[in-house]
């Protein structure tokens, strides 16, 4: 099922939160500060209509961020399922379970994983996103997003509700001409709330890039 979106810019404060510079400590059983593990999650990149390669079966690097001043926003864990699989491919999707959800303050509190690609070469050119999620249960969300960011500009799109359907979320924008590097990112909330628990699938992304003219 493909959504109809619409681009927003994001308020100031969520856009310094996007870039890292608000850092709350956090302790989890994984490790201290913001930064978690990387993990293997589904990505396809495409450099002007050509298969980037050096993908691992469809699967790349993402970070996790979380921000949690007061230990108050949710507990999410993130693996490879093998319980669910994405129009047939290869690539396990990404499982992020939501353990615990938000209580008291949440002012900030951040949760959110994401992949980075280096666009040097595609400056003042295009580029297309599109990730596609489903979650366990139906569940929703005040402050969730899809959105990239390029070292100048966040675009993203509203992340409202998810449930056993699979959902596409697109981002189509230009390139800075100064970019060195894109960034796509899953925000499941900031400064807000999940309704329940459940799992969130990410079954697939794709990254479009297309050089000036292309």
């Amino acid at each position: 099922m493909k959504l109809a979106v619409k681009f927003f810019v994001l308020p100031l404060a969520l856009v310094i939160s996007a870039l890292g510079v608000l850092v709350f400590l956090s302790k989890t059983d994984e490790e201290t500060g913001p930064w978690r593990n990387m993990r293997q999650c589904p990505v396809l990149v495409v450099k002007d209509n050509v298969v980037s390669p050096g993908e691992d079966n469809g699967l790349g690097k993402w970070n996790i961020f979380v921000s949690d001043f007061h230990n108050s926003g949710p507990r999410i864990t993130v693996s490879n399922s093998d319980e669910i699989t994405f129009q047939g491919s290869a690539a396990q999707p990404c499982a992020m379970e939501v353990l615990k959800l938000q209580s008291g303050v949440l002012e900030g509190t951040d949760w959110r994983i994401g992949h980075t690609l280096d666009v040097s070469e595609f400056r003042g050119g295009r580029v297309r996103a599109v990730m596609t999620l489903s979650a366990k249960d139906e569940v929703n969300f005040d402050t969730a997003q899809v959105y990239m960011y390029d070292g100048r500009q966040v675009r993203g799109v509203s992340l409202t509700k998810l449930d056993n359907q699979w959902r596409q979320f697109v981002i189509e924008a230009p390139i800075s001409k100064d970019a060195v590097s894109l960034e796509l990112w899953l925000r499941l909330a900031i400064h807000g709330t999940i309704s329940r628990k459940t799992t969130v699938y990410l079954g697939g992304a794709s990254v479009e890039l297309h050089s000036t003219g292309n």
